[in-house]
């Protein structure tokens, strides 16, 4: 309230998308926000949240993130420069997650990420590295599980811009296209 941003955003209004990772989470992004900010296995229960408020889950926005997700052409060569970099990620997620019992109680997730060695972090599936082809068919599966307008790769903490752009150019290149509309 009492607030506003100069100069005024050119569409007139900035979509409010608000984050969450559990039960607590996705019911302040009903009530706030104008759409949901987090993991895809969370999508179904937003979208059943905002019918229990009264509101049209059809017109559901949600802007999903996969921050274990990299494109490269020689995935094992992107393992060997990125896996470092997540592994610490997954490491303090880990920790934070569990504190505030992520995956427990009605809402069920996927994995839950716990602290383990880096040997352990590329042995258990978290860090996906995949080709052009296979990115498009993830983000299609996507697609066809919630209508997701967003998605969200992250730069590893750590990892300088410059060791990450060819990454970011191969998805802008390859994948992005295939969703063009």
């Amino acid at each position: 309230k009492n607030t506003s941003i100069m100069p005024r955003p050119v569409r007139g209004h900035i979509p409010l998308y608000v984050g969450g990772f559990g039960d607590k989470g996705l019911d302040r992004a009903v009530k706030y926000g104008d759409g949901y900010f987090g993991n895809i296995e969370l999508c179904g229960a937003y979208q059943q949240k905002l019918t229990a408020a009264g509101k049209d889950a059809a017109k559901a926005r949600m802007l999903v993130l996969n921050i274990f997700l990299v494109v490269a052409e020689d995935p094992d060569k992107a393992t060997a420069e990125i896996a470092p970099y997540l592994h610490h990620v997954n490491n303090v997620y880990g920790v934070w997650l569990n504190e505030d019992q992520y995956g427990q109680g009605t809402l069920q997730v996927n994995a839950v990420p716990q602290s383990m060695s880096l040997e352990d972090f590329k042995k258990a599936g978290l860090l996906q590295i995949k080709t052009p082809d296979e990115a498009i068919a993830y983000f299609k599966d996507i697609q066809a599980q919630a209508p997701v307008e967003h998605f969200m790769l992250m730069v590893p903490p750590g990892l300088p811009l410059k060791k990450f752009a060819p990454y970011a150019e191969l998805f802008a290149k390859k994948v992005m296209p295939a969703f063009a509309k």
